[in-house]
């Protein structure tokens, strides 16, 4: 399944926003020590494990556009764990002109 997904943490309600080619292996993914993006995110992901965690897929799209609707998602709820976007570090003003 293509698409965004949205990973919250069932403590803060902080959530994490990405996009993949194969969302159910990439939530799985998350789980692998040094995989998430954010420091934050991983350090809460090896705090409260994958039961601290719910999943949702926020939509499904085609591969070309997810880039686009990441983006859209991103701007939209300004996730608070999303430190990293489309590989790419960007500052506060930088997410804000996204």
């Amino acid at each position: 399944m293509v698409g965004i997904y949205q990973i919250t943490n069932r403590t803060t309600g902080d959530f994490y926003i990405g996009q993949s080619r194969d969302i159910h292996r990439r939530w799985r993914k998350h789980f692998e020590r040094g995989a998430a993006h954010s420091k934050a995110f991983q350090e809460d992901i090896l705090l409260l494990g994958f039961s601290g965690f719910d999943f949702k897929i926020l939509e499904e799209c085609r591969e070309d556009e997810l880039l686009e609707k990441e983006a859209a998602y991103i701007a939209a709820l300004k996730p608070p764990y999303n430190s990293v976007f489309a590989g790419h570090e960007v500052s506060d003003k930088t997410r804000q002109k996204i």
